[in-house]
């Protein structure tokens, strides 16, 4: 879950396929009429310009995206609380390699299976609610850690926790309202970095508190952190696409008149009801046959292995083979999560400025350079360096959710980010099961083999995407 009033821009009601145009190159150059005269003012404008706009991203970013934002800094701080010494702890209470990947797995595939119906409630019913009920079935799996007796307890909160990501697609949804096709990248990363911000310090704190009190300490905290997250979601502006806001009865009409318009609101309710479930399947399958849709889904899916092949097993390497204890995990977690604020911005500005599939190619490009330092070096100052760039593959899902959201039609997004996150659910259930086989051929098998699929997934990227999507979108 694990992230000025701005209105995304559409012409007559769709945004699919939109081309994004850099401010620079959608604007037509002023003549200059003297080089002597005007080229120095022109560049001195040119920076002023550049910085205000800098500073007005930041001063009009909607109240709505601060308090999502928020939600997914207080969410993550009490994930990033455990989530670092979670594969020990489940080996501490008997869990072997193949079992914490079938927990991770199953945890995974149930999160998979919640998106498709999650994209129904975002498009069909107010998104607050769906974000409220999700993060209300998440909150108590904190709890169940706490007080379990096996690994066997660990599946169980496991189960809750993935299963409240049926509220994503709405998360994304509501996000989108307030983004155009200008500032889509950087809306995005700005509120993913939230959730890698809070990376920043909570790990660090994590492995302090398990080192100090035992391991259920950490996980009454985190309990606390999701609640507090929870509350933070009550600010959020109601978005109902069923009903239009501004379909309002007169306060000093009739009574009979008002009951008139209500039943007139019912019937058009039930009837766009009606239209919207029928229409479910076919929106779905119409996805489906998108070719760049599938095609960005199925090398994103790529992307995914990529990164989470080995991610389960990373503490209890440094736990098992590099002698680390519990809190230089946790620093290294917390380099790892500043690297990940710090690269996630600045690969979503260069997202927009320039190809969002180049910037998820140089986003697991730095991630596969952070392995092999991780593999060839044991000294803690090297590592340290390593974790903080490993942090760019969290820029990935934030770009490829702008992509997705910035080609998908209106009314439609909560499916379209949905069936996305079907389709690459499906490899993130698939890695951990690899991962654990290659952990158990050789401790650093996962690593050697994300080492040599980087180069594969960075080509592909560079040439799949930019030869059929890339230049579909400029023949827009």
């Amino acid at each position: 879950m694990t992230f000025g009033d701005i209105t995304t821009q559409r012409l007559d009601g769709v945004l699919k396929y939109t081309k994004v145009v850099h401010p620079s190159r959608g604007i037509s150059e002023p003549s200059v009429p003297s080089v002597q005269s005007v080229a120095k003012p022109s560049i001195a404008l040119h920076k002023t310009e550049k910085k205000n706009k800098s500073a007005k991203s930041f001063l009009s970013i909607h109240k709505d995206v601060w308090l999502l934002a928020l939600s997914l800094f207080t969410w993550g701080f009490g994930l990033g609380l455990y989530n670092n010494i979670f594969s020990i702890v489940a080996e501490s209470l008997g869990a072997k390699e193949g079992e914490i990947a079938f927990i991770f797995s199953v945890s995974f595939i149930i999160s998979t299976l919640s998106y498709i119906p999650g994209g129904i409630f975002a498009d069909n019913y107010n998104k607050k609610l769906v974000l409220l009920i999700g993060w209300a079935i998440g909150t108590p799996s904190a709890l169940i850690f706490a007080f379990a007796q096996s690994w066997h307890w660990l599946v169980l909160g496991q189960l809750l926790y993935y299963v409240s990501n049926f509220c994503m697609p709405a998360f994304w949804a509501h996000l989108l309202r307030f983004c155009d096709k200008h500032n889509a990248g950087f809306t995005y990363s700005f509120t993913s970095s939230a959730f890698s911000l809070s990376m920043i310090i909570s790990p660090a704190i994590g492995g302090v508190l398990a080192e100090i009190f035992e391991t259920r300490f950490v996980f009454i905290v985190s309990f606390v952190s999701f609640f507090i997250s929870t509350l933070f979601l009550f600010g959020l502006e109601n978005s109902n696409s069923m009903e239009n806001p501004n379909s309002k009865t007169s306060s000093n009409t009739s009574h009979n008149l008002q009951n008139d318009a209500k039943n007139v609101q019912n019937t058009n309710r039930i009837e766009k009801q009606s239209q919207k479930k029928s229409k479910l399947n076919f929106e779905y399958f119409k996805l489906l046959s998108e070719r760049r849709f599938i095609a960005f889904s199925f090398i994103f899916c790529i992307v995914t292995i990529v990164i989470n092949l080995s991610k389960p097993y990373l503490p209890l390497f440094l736990w098992s083979e590099y002698k680390f204890n519990y809190a230089q995990i946790g620093l290294l977690s917390a380099i790892s999560g500043l690297g990940a604020v710090t690269l996630q911005i600045a690969l979503g500005r260069l997202s927009d400025r320039k190809d969002k599939y180049h910037s998820i190619a140089l986003s697991v490009l730095i991630f596969g350079i952070s392995y092999i330092i991780l593999v060839f070096s044991r000294d803690f100052i090297v590592l340290a360096f390593a974790f903080f760039i490993m942090g760019a593959a969290n820029a990935t899902s934030s770009i490829a959710n702008s992509i997705i959201g910035m080609q998908s039609n209106q009314g439609s997004e909560g499916k379209a980010f949905a069936l996305f996150n079907t389709i690459t659910g499906i490899a993130l259930s698939i890695s951990p099961f690899l991962g654990g086989f290659l952990y158990s051929q050789g401790i650093f098998m996962p690593f050697y083999v994300t080492i040599f699929l980087v180069p594969f997934v960075f080509f592909s990227l560079f040439l799949i995407c930019d030869n059929t999507m890339s230049r579909d979108s400029r023949d827009m």
